[in-house]
């Protein structure tokens, strides 16, 4: 009979473990992994379509009137409504049949969002309903707006820019400290480019240093006309002031 001392005993159990950690783990990911690519890959058949799509109607039908649709959304992976309501974003999923908010500080922690300062400002949908882009108010300046990005099939939030955000056709343009950056309709950065804002202003400073003494050569040239003109007019006024003479009587 072959003994086993008690600290290879132990060794063996621990090692027993940690395999089947590792096993566990790594079914785990197989399997999520899995249920994603079955998740991108799924159809619906027309019965499907038909009563998920009478569900979003139903719950578009029964939203507050403050509430903003944002897009519906329908294709073969996914169906379901994203609106807006008090600076907030709420996912209504028809397959799973329940609404979530989407809060993206949660998803990411550098997402601020200040609700006491607007919350989330606008949102869109990219046309391929992969991506939903939102501004939010990050401060109480309209320089302090984040330009985040949700991916809705895998659930990830993205920054893209902190900066003054302003629409441009389809996509964004952010001014963010120096630069100057345009994002697409899918948050895809698309240029970027240096501010010559300092250099304007230093200009726009030189004209106005110019301006006085432009005013100020005007008034000497209107004070020299006004010199010459008194000399030109003061020998008329001397010869005007000599005596007149008296008349000659005649002598008959």
């Amino acid at each position: 009979m072959i003994e086993i001392s008690e600290n290879r005993l132990k060794r063996i159990v621990i090692t027993t473990i940690i395999v089947l950690a590792i096993l566990a783990g790594t079914l785990f990911l197989a399997t999520r992994s899995t249920s994603n690519e079955q998740m991108r890959q799924r159809h619906f058949t027309p019965e499907q379509e038909l009563a998920y799509s009478e569900q979003i109607d139903s719950i578009a039908a029964h939203l507050e009137d403050s509430t903003k649709v944002v897009a519906r959304l329908s294709n073969e992976v996914q169906y379901g409504l994203i609106y807006m309501r008090a600076g907030r974003i709420f996912i209504y999923d028809a397959v799973e049949n329940q609404t979530t908010e989407l809060e993206p500080t949660k998803l990411n922690v550098a997402a601020r969002v200040s609700h006491a300062d607007g919350g989330i400002l606008t949102a869109k949908v990219d046309a391929d309903e992969n991506y939903l882009l939102m501004v939010a108010a990050t401060g109480s300046k309209d320089t302090e707006r984040g330009l985040y990005r949700y991916d809705i099939l895998r659930k990830k939030v993205s920054v893209l820019a902190i900066g003054k955000v302003e629409p441009n056709g389809s996509g964004y343009i952010v001014y963010e400290r120096d630069l100057e950056i345009h994002f697409n309709s899918m948050g895809d950065k698309i240029s970027e480019m240096i501010h010559t804002s300092s250099f304007d202003e230093g200009e726009g400073e030189d004209s106005e240093e110019k301006k006085p003494q432009k005013r100020r050569r005007s008034e000497r040239q209107e004070d020299e006309s006004a010199s010459n003109s008194s000399e030109e007019s003061s020998p008329a006024e001397t010869h005007n002031a000599e005596p007149a003479l008296e008349p000659v009587p005649r002598l008959d």
